[in-house]
């Protein structure tokens, strides 16, 4: 991977000032964690080229190839109440769809929660863990995987996945794409910390989402529920009316767009 061509893209973004990039690592957010621990600044970035024990949400496998994806952990100590957690999911899935759309052109959205989809299939995944102390955010890691130039996949899959390579047939650069996903990810965490920023990156995020206003099946643990989803609340949770006409409120979860 070519580093420098990546730290002179994003020169003036403060994640350029705290680097950090590995051939291969078991998870860059498990480092993430360690150096964050370690007391590493608001603002950091870990990379890794591929990842022998890469996660996503309930400790699934995320498949990481060597220089076919893209695996990043960011470190982020923003002053907020433990309450807003949720935006530290928003902001990276915002940031990849934006970056995807200005490296390749393809039209790609967020699944609820925390899934980029392009036609139907997954091709990233945004891992949040956090660190709190009271009510406050101590420090929050946002991990992102993109499927970026896989040819083929191995393994069972919870939704059938692609590559910008199986959408385009075309090689994307993957230094390109990192670079903008950290700058657009940058400007989205600024204008979260703004005034009435909070109500902007919800409004951003409403617009990205391809589940809003469709039939969804949800499976939260055991239950399972149908119904159209409506709408993502000031907590996070997204709104689903059931045939009944209740709604009900859900902040984790494997959802199916049905329609």
């Amino acid at each position: 991977m070519d580093i420098q061509y990546i730290k002179e893209r994003i020169a003036l973004n403060p994640f350029a000032s705290s680097f950090h990039h590995f051939a291969s690592i078991d998870s860059t957010n498990n480092k993430a964690k360690e150096l964050a621990e370690s007391g590493f600044p608001d603002c950091t970035v870990v990379i890794a080229d591929s990842q022998t024990s890469g996660r996503g949400r309930m400790k699934r496998q995320w498949y990481s190839p060597k220089g076919e994806g893209i695996y990043i952990s960011l470190i982020l100590r923003p002053s907020l109440p433990s309450s807003k957690y949720y935006f530290f999911t928003m902001l990276p899935c915002i940031s990849a769809v934006e970056a995807i759309s200005e490296c390749t052109g393809l039209k790609c959205g967020v699944k609820w929660p925390n899934d980029i989809f392009i036609a139907g299939k997954k091709t990233g995944g945004i891992l949040t863990e956090a660190s709190l102390k009271y009510d406050k955010i101590d420090f929050i890691i946002c991990g992102i995987g993109i499927n970026v130039n896989i040819e083929h996949f191995e393994g069972q899959f919870l939704h059938p996945p692609t590559s910008l390579f199986l959408e385009t047939k075309e090689k994307t650069a993957i230094e390109a794409l990192i670079a903008s996903f950290i700058n657009s990810f940058y400007n989205h965490y600024k204008l979260l910390l703004s005034k009435n920023g909070e109500d902007e990156v919800r409004s951003i995020y409403r617009t990205y989402s391809l589940c809003l206003g469709k039939k969804v099946r949800l499976i939260d643990g055991e239950k399972i529920i149908e119904g159209k989803a409506v709408d993502i609340d000031e907590q996070g949770y997204l709104l689903v009316k059931c045939q009944d006409e209740n709604i009900l409120k859900f902040s984790t979860g494997d959802l199916f767009i049905l329609d």
